[in-house]
């Protein structure tokens, strides 16, 4: 399957996911399938990413607060690290439905690792606050 199959079965979230997060997704999707990876694979990729670039930034909030680091690349690095680790979230979906493999378990942990994922967000402190 091409990235255009499995785009195709996305199941939307918005204006940004479908312009940008849904697109990643499909072309994880496809490097996946390549390598013959199972969906499960993609959904805890998602937690690790997603929950380690929360760890990072939670503890670089005490130096960028006391600014012994920049605040820029830290934010840089959870954009780009979070938008990833939702691409991925996108991906294990698209795959499961395009190969056949989506099954009501596979759904529950990708709900549970999304949960996981949300959490570790959540508890980054704001303005510098540990």
């Amino acid at each position: 399957p091409k990235a255009a199959d499995y785009y195709a079965v996305n199941r939307g979230g918005g204006l940004f996911s479908e312009a940008l997060s849904q697109r990643l997704g499909a072309r994880i999707s496809v490097g996946a399938h390549k390598r013959r990876l199972v969906p499960t694979v993609l959904t805890v990729v998602n937690l690790g990413l997603g929950c380690l670039v929360s760890f990072v930034v939670i503890a670089a909030a005490g130096p960028v607060a006391d600014g012994e680091i920049w605040a820029w690349p830290i934010g840089l690095l959870a954009l780009i690290g979070w938008q990833l680790a939702y691409a991925f979230d996108c991906s294990d979906g698209q795959l499961a439905r395009v190969t056949h493999q989506a099954s009501t378990a596979g759904g529950r942990l990708d709900v549970l690792c999304d949960v996981a994922v949300q959490i570790s967000l959540v508890t980054v402190p704001v303005g510098g606050q540990v």
